[in-house]
């Protein structure tokens, strides 16, 4: 993940606790991405959602080449909609899903534009540094940094809190080491045990 420009990852914090209280979720809980593009006006889809979708474009996009996407924004006449995976864990289409909301949060304009036949703008291939923002971004409103710091101390595991929040163990950990919740939590339990 690369550098951010001074005072994004503050920013992306305030954010996410913006939009708990905007949507009247508490500081700590957990964030709802389906609530936060509803909220957003944002349309969430699955390939079941798709009009006309016939079956066997279907069965391609969750059966047969299902690990090759996780989630699509489209931009149409009638607003913004995000196509996710219906074949991925929920936890990780919670993650795609934030990821996405993330690119229309940050405004992020996508480096090349794929327009279908019919009209339809797919917003694809951002740039690196747009892509790591939209991931720490989607991070910190799955998970801010405070709201895991409380609820890790409160002698939850990476495991259980993951559970609480509706990530993937793999994300929280990464949450845990990339905003240094793991050394202060060290410290405190150093602390208490030289006391």
């Amino acid at each position: 993940m690369g550098d951010f420009r001074r005072g994004f990852k503050t920013w992306c914090e305030n954010v996410a606790y913006g939009f708990r209280r905007d949507l009247d979720v508490d500081k700590f809980g957990p964030l709802s991405p389906d609530a936060l593009a509803a909220h957003l006006s944002i349309t969430v889809w699955t390939p079941d959602d798709i009009p006309d979708l016939n079956r066997k474009s279907r069965d391609q996009l969750l059966v047969r080449d299902e690990s090759s996407w996780s989630a699509v924004t489209l931009t149409l006449p009638e607003g913004r909609f995000i196509i996710v995976n219906s074949a991925h864990s929920q936890t990780r289409r919670n993650n795609d899903l934030m990821h996405e909301i993330a690119h229309i949060v940050l405004e992020h304009e996508p480096a090349q534009m794929v327009t279908s036949p019919h009209g339809l703008m797919f917003l694809d291939n951002y740039s690196a540094e747009q892509e790591d923002e939209a991931d720490w971004l989607a991070a910190a409103l799955l998970i801010p940094r405070e709201a895991a710091l409380k609820v890790l101390a409160g002698s939850a595991d990476p495991k259980e809190a993951a559970r609480f929040f509706g990530v993937s163990e793999s994300l929280m950990k990464m949450r845990i080491s990339r905003t240094g919740i793991d050394r202060q939590l060290r410290q405190r339990s150093n602390a208490r045990r030289a006391s």
